[in-house]
């Protein structure tokens, strides 16, 4: 709240990452007045029923908008990155567990892959839901267990 409001922001949503250090302390990486990305939004409205872009919405409008929760689930992203840089051959393996709500990929087979180690790097990703965040954490395991990236 102290660095939102250093900066200004003191109306609406910032979306902010904190990095837990190994001493235990925390450091601010990053803090934008904006609506997360990489799914964050619909992970959130399908866990617990909260729709922050709407709340975004009525707050520019000067609403009260309401806060309240209408599910008590568990909802988790994990976004599939190629074993290396090249040519993406396919992606196979996600399977058909209960759990997954959506599975996509954003780079098609004959796509161009970078190696790992950022965002760049992503081929796709898959979005669970389950009654619990040990539930969804146990299918994500489960799925990129079984998830095979070939790349040429």
């Amino acid at each position: 709240m102290a660095a939102a409001h250093a900066l200004g922001v003191t109306h609406g949503i910032a979306h902010t990452e904190l990095k837990l250090l190994p001493d235990g302390t925390t450091r601010l990486i990053e803090l934008g007045a904006r609506l997360p990305g990489d799914h964050i939004v619909g992970l959130i409205r399908q866990a617990r029923g909260i729709d922050e872009a709407r709340i975004y919405v009525q707050l520019a409008l000067g609403l009260e908008p309401d806060l309240t929760p209408t599910s008590d689930t568990a909802a988790g992203i994990r976004f599939l990155t190629p074993p290396r840089g090249g040519v993406l051959r396919s992606v196979s393996g996600i399977g058909d567990s209960g759990a997954v709500a959506l599975s996509r990929l954003t780079v098609e087979p004959g796509g161009r892959v970078r190696p790992p180690g950022d965002n760049d790097s992503r081929v796709g990703y898959v979005i669970l839901h389950a009654e619990t965040a040990a539930e969804v954490n146990a299918a994500a395991a489960q799925v990129l267990a079984n998830v095979s990236i070939e790349v040429g």
